[in-house]
């Protein structure tokens, strides 16, 4: 056991070492960028769902000097962005690179805090070696380094928050971790059906403890909300963007639908109805599926544990998001990752096997997607983020690329539907039982 400690300690110490090497030189030209321009414009008292402006004392993509479409994210973490510029403002130390690596900190932070409750988890359990393979997979995996030291999204603070709800799931708490969760980037939104839904399927819950619990969300959301109200900022620009996160009239590189981009492409203008049924229908299915996905599953579980039973709802719940939303991606996945790797106790050799395929996919489609990550090095040089955009935007190796992504999507999409395929033995259908009651046969 003394042997189990040690090595994890090394693991630990190894990962925070790599991820703050990286975290002040890389940085997506994009998304990190925006968070860039966010941390002083924000601290003006400027709305974050807005146009953002090019800041000359911090942007590192010189090129474009454009303005920058609005957040997609709740407006938490561009908060945060405010008081990071602020932090590194009063250091009076003019070295960009410093900001973005304040600005990454509790991303860092937060990636490194999960792989040690990982391994607090499973040691919990008196399951030393599970705890140190899981936390490993999770500290030593290029996929986590990669959105949380490099690329800059804000996903692994949230999913810290998620796995804080996971593991308190059955006490009100949950809750307020899983707003934080959603607060931060949005998407766990989706599992606030699974948690209700396990609330209300529950025989003593009390009318009491369901008005607290919309209370306490309400709180939540009014104090984030604050801004709005005393700076005045209008708040019809932070519905567009969730409107726009949750209907998006597009396809995603990293879902089925890529395919419509894709002959358009090979055909452009021959297959217009495909284009109008992935932009104008596809982006309103997921949400009706993804909400009906728990009320379905606590139907017909035949699961007597109550923690795998969450668990496994969770996870199906996040494969019906990823199979029916019309855009996916690459970071969604981390979500499929870490309740995986709670539900991992559970599982057996098919899921896991399945699982293992899905990260070898998406690690393959992100190196491809990304050009072997050239463009996370544009905040070092902005050159690479052109050799990225020649090289994605030259034949024949545009269609090469393009080609493989598309054949990759698909497997993708393949490999979720084996790994929900995987769950039915957890269900048993009543329909007969029902009818036989009906005497109907």
């Amino acid at each position: 056991m003394r042997n189990v400690y040690n090595y994890f300690r090394i693991i630990l110490i190894f990962s925070i070492i790599v991820r703050e090497l990286l975290a002040p030189w890389t940085g997506h030209p994009w998304d990190f960028e925006l968070f860039v321009r966010l941390g002083p414009y924000v601290l003006q008292g400027n709305n974050p769902y807005s146009i953002i402006p090019y800041s000359p004392n911090v942007s590192f993509w010189y090129y474009n000097q454009e303005n920058m479409t609005s957040i997609a994210y709740p407006p938490l973490y561009a908060y945060y962005s405010a008081f990071s510029y602020f932090v590194y403002q009063s250091l009076d130390v003019h070295f960009k690179y410093l900001y973005y690596f304040i600005l990454k900190q509790p991303l860092v932070a937060s990636d490194v805090m999960l792989g040690y409750l990982i391994f607090k988890y499973y040691k919990n359990k008196s399951n030393f070696k599970q705890a140190l393979f899981l936390s490993s997979a999770w500290l030593l995996n290029p996929y986590t380094i990669l959105f949380s030291s490099m690329w800059g999204l804000p996903h692994t603070l949230a999913i810290l928050f998620l796995f804080l709800a996971f593991t308190n799931f059955n006490k009100i708490k949950s809750l307020f971790y899983l707003s934080m969760s959603f607060l931060i980037s949005g998407l766990p939104f989706i599992f606030f059906f699974p948690f209700l839904t396990n609330f209300l399927y529950r025989k003593n819950i009390s009318k009491k403890l369901v008005l607290t619990i919309v209370a306490a969300i309400t709180f939540i959301f009014f104090i984030v909300l604050i801004p709005f109200i005393f700076l005045n900022w209008d708040i019809s620009n932070l519905r567009d963007a969730v409107d726009s996160v949750l209907f998006k009239e597009s396809y995603g590189r990293f879902s089925y639908w890529f395919f419509v981009y894709y002959l358009n492409e090979i055909f452009p203008g021959k297959f217009i109805w495909l284009y109008y049924i992935a932009n104008y229908i596809a982006p309103y299915v997921w949400l009706p599926l993804t909400i009906l996905t728990p009320i379905f599953w606590y139907s017909f579980s035949k699961i007597n544990e109550e923690l795998k039973n969450f668990l496994a709802c969770n996870l199906v719940t996040i494969i019906v998001f990823l199979l029916t939303r019309n855009s996916v991606n690459e970071q969604y996945l981390l979500y499929l990752f870490i309740i995986f790797i709670l539900f991992y106790e559970f599982s057996n050799i098919e899921s896991k096997r399945i699982v293992y395929y899905i990260f070898i996919n998406v690690w393959v489609f992100i190196l491809l997607n990304n050009v072997l990550l050239l463009r996370f090095f544009t905040p070092i040089n902005p050159d690479f983020y052109f050799w990225d955009i020649e090289i994605t935007t030259s034949y024949p190796f545009m269609i090469i690329r393009e080609t493989f992504i598309l054949i990759l999507s698909i497997i993708n999409a393949i490999l979720l539907y084996k790994l929900i395929y995987s769950f039915r033995n957890y269900l048993e259908f009543k329909l007969k039982i029902r009818l036989n009651k009906l005497k109907l046969i």
